[in-house]
């Protein structure tokens, strides 16, 4: 009958102690254990974890404040992978913990990112009741990207999930501001009765400065959270503000251009007339009437 004993740490890797202890027979002989027992050491694992069928460890560690787990596994991986070449085929790593439950996240988010997308174009498509209007606001939101990548970049920023967050933030500032601008255009032809070319200059030039002062604003607002909203809320700051610096030159720039291609309006033999600026075709209309 095998008997499996587990002792205090006076006995580790000591055999001759366990051999010699006593028992009592029934005849009240104290006999010593190695003559009636084959008594013999071996070394087993307290504990034994698995994980689908296979032996598996769990590690934990904790981190400073001053840094992320993604700034962490940017450091790590490539340590571990080096030495999974010596390891072999059959050691394999899994991430948990805040950097799984990241994944997962991202992963939900990037599902339904499509749908979002979708449903703001069908808005503002029906707000204008106009496909090719509706694209020309649509078209800014790739193009502002280029100003995340930037910032990202410049301050070594990494695209995580609270990056992702800040993208999908941006898409709706910089659509309120394509959508304003679009609007002044189109206010400017149908209501003023302005000429594709003047709509155009003019309803940029009219917006100039509400766009800069909203930009602005919200530049001062984000500072702090640059300056001081650590590593969890800074990639969201960063996103943001070179997002929005983008957003400026693209709205008065970009959407011009795409709207004139779009209704194919010639600036070639066209002059800018400041004095037409201050026109406004209804109300002569109303004078004159009256």
């Amino acid at each position: 009958m095998p008997i499996v004993l587990r002792g205090t740490d006076q006995y580790k890797d000591d055999l001759n102690s366990i051999q010699s202890i006593e028992l009592v027979n029934s005849k009240g002989q104290a006999v010593p254990l190695k003559q009636i027992a084959k008594i013999s050491l071996e070394y087993y694992d307290s504990l034994v974890a698995t994980r689908n069928m296979a032996y598996s460890i769990e590690i934990d560690a904790a981190i400073k404040d001053s840094t992320t787990p993604l700034e962490v596994n940017k450091k790590f991986m490539p340590w571990l992978d080096e030495k999974l070449k010596e390891w072999g085929p059959d050691v394999k790593y899994y991430s948990s913990g805040i950097m799984q439950t990241s994944d997962e996240n991202q992963e939900a988010l990037f599902a339904q990112v499509p749908i979002a997308i979708l449903g703001m174009f069908f808005l503002v498509v029906a707000q204008f009741n106009s496909m090719r209007k509706g694209l020309t606001i649509m078209l800014v939101i790739p193009l502002s990207i280029l100003g995340v990548a930037i910032g990202l970049l410049l301050t070594n920023t990494d695209l995580g999930f609270m990056a992702m967050i800040g993208i999908i933030a941006l898409a709706g500032v910089v659509l309120n501001h394509a959508i304003i601008l679009v609007d002044k255009m189109t206010i400017e032809k149908d209501d003023l009765g302005r000429s594709d070319q003047d709509a155009v200059v003019f309803g940029c030039q009219s917006r100039l400065r509400p766009i800069f002062l909203t930009v602005a604003t919200t530049l001062v607002g984000l500072m702090p959270l640059y300056f001081f909203g650590g590593p969890l809320f800074q990639p969201v700051a960063v996103v943001l503000i070179f997002g929005l610096v983008t957003d400026t030159v693209l709205a008065l720039g970009v959407i011009p251009v795409i709207y004139a291609l779009f209704y194919k309006i010639d600036f070639a033999d066209y002059k800018y007339d400041e004095s037409r600026l201050i026109e406004n075709k209804p109300t002569e209309n109303k004078d004159t009437q009256s």
